[in-house]
This record gives structure tokens, sequence and C-alpha cells, in this order.
């Protein structure tokens, strides 16, 4: 081979590099940006969660079940369903 098809074998590999690399950036800027908003979204379901079980605790204080108590209970209503009891 002659040195100038070399020459462009290389500038072509390099250009074929620095494109994959530009690729590579973007594509690890979005995932990084993608795990910031579901991050966000986690501490925003996390938040929702927390403040739904404390009205269900002070409702519950009030002479109503609790979210624990109504899961509970639900548990143990399937429970005893599959193992052919009622209450």
């Amino acid at each position: 081979m002659d040195t100038v098809s070399l020459e462009h074998q290389i500038q072509s590999l390099q250009r074929h590099i620095s494109f994959l690399k530009k690729e590579q950036m973007a594509l690890l800027r979005d995932l990084h940006l993608e795990i910031l908003r579901l991050q966000k979204r986690c501490s925003e379901l996390t938040h929702d969660l927390e403040m739904r079980e404390t009205q269900s605790q002070q409702q519950g204080s009030q002479g109503q079940f609790g979210l624990h108590e109504t899961l509970s209970l639900t548990n143990k209503n399937k429970e005893r369903v599959s193992l052919g009891t009622h209450l």
C-alpha cells in the first residue's frame, strides 16, 4: 500500500473515533440527566407516601384504620381465602 492510502485510512479512523467519542459523551450526559430526573421523582413519591401514611395514622388515632392496619387485614383475608377459611 502506498503512504497516501494509509494516511487517508488513518484520517478516516480518527474522524470515526472523534464521532464515537462525541456520541458517547452525549449518551452519558443524557443518562446522567435521566438518573437525576428519576431520583427526583423517587423523592417526590417517597414524600407523597410518607404524607399519606401520616394522614392515615392521624385518621387511625380518630378511630379509623391506618394504612398498615388496613394492609395487614387485607393480607390476612387473602391468606384465609387461599386456605379456604372465612371471617
